[in-house]
């Protein structure tokens, strides 16, 4: 008979340096405006989907942050999660990156973030990692 191994995976140093990367990566895209964004992502591929994903994926994941930094990622956080959801599906469209105020008060929330973990507000590098399913 087969059995069914559970494995738990502790937070390593390296885990957590891997998110914190990944944070930065996810903070440095969302900060951008949008041709630059565009940029980042295959052309098949939903862009503010993507960018809110990247960044969702990984934020819970750092810990030993400042007061400012953690205040700063639920702010942004917070903000992302009013505007998920079928009631603002505009938000979520190509376009809107370009146009819809959402997306300036992303990308200045993102800013903030950036400022407060000492990080540069730059275009981040390609992400050769990452696999999309389209």
């Amino acid at each position: 008979m087969d059995t069914l191994r559970c494995v738990v995976v502790k937070k390593s140093g390296m885990n957590m340096e891997y998110h914190r990367e990944r944070l930065q990566w996810a903070l440095q895209a969302l900060a951008l405006p949008a041709q630059a964004q565009r940029r980042l992502f295959p052309p098949e591929v939903c862009v503010p989907d993507e960018l809110v994903l990247n960044f969702d994926e990984h934020w819970h994941h750092v810990d030993d942050l400042a007061q400012d930094q953690m205040n700063a990622l639920v702010r942004l956080d917070e903000v992302i999660n009013h505007w998920s959801g079928i009631q603002h599906p505009d938000v979520w469209e190509d376009a809107a990156l370009d146009s819809h105020h959402v997306w300036f008060e992303f990308r200045a929330l993102a800013q903030e973030a950036l400022r407060a973990f000492d990080w540069p507000v730059e275009e981040p590098p390609p992400d050769p990692g990452k696999i999309y399913v389209v």
